[in-house]
């Protein structure tokens, strides 16, 4: 499929700084250098980034916000049905569960579809997993990326007969970009000793409630620090679970980092005790600045990506022993940890935004 002369519409909820927003920019950026004519529509006008190209070719699509909830819905439709129907693109492509409903109901015959999360784990609003069953079944939604090939096979046995339209494409990480950031410090207080490193938001999926607890028990406490980026409605809790088991020297919540690279790079290895993860971006990112990674074995993202004792370690965080043992698991290791570093570095090649948007062209035009 050559760029040049395709048109390619990407709906995006905006470009806030998260996963799905990074992913959207990444591969329509670099769809661009490759001629092809890409439109970001976005619902609202955030830019928590301004990468080249990205302002210059997006469209927002959300009115004022003097309308009604209700009423500026029905305008971005408008809007929407409007741009598709007199451009007619080669592909419109959703990127996140929440759009594929709104695009759903344009019906053009050449709609992508993307499930960027854990459809199962909703236990009380189940809707949001029927209705993505329902919607995959009609005609004109004609493919659906997941990003990891656990979710893949979930997602294929519960579609039945539209399991078919399901195509395996990993995100893409600028990798390159990652690497040169790993200097750029923004701050350099909490690095006067080693450290590991966690992040993400302070929720309750991410599980930062028991890494607290099995770090406060293991022995690499005594020797390095836990340092987690983030920010989230968990801070005050946390706080408050550091300072009463006296870990305030120990564990330090950092809140925002605009550049978390260099916090990767430095770290004696990254963390996540997440229950639930679709892909996990980064995994790629701490790859790209040289640092293995622990993670909770859960559904799906992680084993997708850590290879048991290869590129990193994984661990069932329903054991709580298993945590603690899996923090200490390098203490006498380090050979192994060594050898672990430099296939996680490596790990790194096959997630670069090159490689993914080869793989996004060939399977969703197959």
């Amino acid at each position: 499929m050559s760029g040049k002369g395709k048109t390619i519409f990407l709906v995006v909820g905006s470009f806030k700084s998260g996963g799905t927003e990074r992913t959207a920019s990444r591969i329509g950026l670099e769809l661009i250098k490759r001629g092809y004519s890409v439109t970001f529509l976005l619902i609202n006008g955030v830019f928590d980034y301004d990468d080249f190209g990205l302002k210059e070719n997006s469209v927002i699509l959300s009115p004022e916000k003097r309308w009604s909830r209700v009423t500026r819905f029905f305008l971005v439709y408008l809007k929407l049905f409007k741009l598709v129907y007199l451009h007619r693109p080669d592909k419109l492509v959703s990127f996140s569960l929440g759009i594929n409903k709104l695009i759903f109901f344009l019906f053009y015959p050449k709609t992508i579809f993307r499930i960027e999360s854990n459809i199962f784990i909703y236990k009380k609003k189940l809707y949001r997993r029927y209705l993505q069953k329902y919607m995959v079944a009609f005609p004109h939604v004609r493919k659906v990326v997941v990003p990891s090939e656990g979710l893949f096979q979930a997602c294929k046995a519960y579609f039945g007969k539209s399991g078919e339209k399901l195509v395996q494409v990993n995100n893409p990480i600028d990798t390159e970009k990652i690497e040169k950031s790993c200097t750029d410090f923004e701050s350099t207080d909490f690095l006067d000793q080693p450290f590991i490193v966690s992040a993400g938001r302070l929720s309750k999926s991410k599980g930062f409630e028991a890494l607290i607890d099995a770090f406060s028990q293991s022995q690499i406490s005594r020797t390095h620090r836990l340092l987690i980026l983030g920010e989230g409605e968990l801070h005050q809790k946390l706080m408050n679970q550091i300072n009463t088991n006296g870990l305030d020297s120990r564990v330090k919540l950092l809140g925002f980092v605009k550049n978390p690279y260099p916090y990767f790079s430095k770290a004696f290895y990254f963390i996540l005790n997440t229950s639930h993860e679709s892909f996990g971006n980064v995994f790629i990112e701490s790859f790209a600045a040289g640092t293995l990674v622990i993670s909770n074995d859960c559904d799906f993202g992680p084993r997708h990506i850590i290879e048991h004792e290869k590129n990193g370690i994984l661990y069932d965080s329903t054991n709580f022993e298993n945590i603690v043992e899996s923090l200490d698991y390098f203490i006498d290791r380090q050979e192994l940890y060594s050898e672990m570093k430099l296939n996680a570095y490596a790990s790194r090649f096959k997630y670069s935004i090159e490689t993914t948007v080869d793989d996004w062209l060939k399977k969703i035009t197959e």
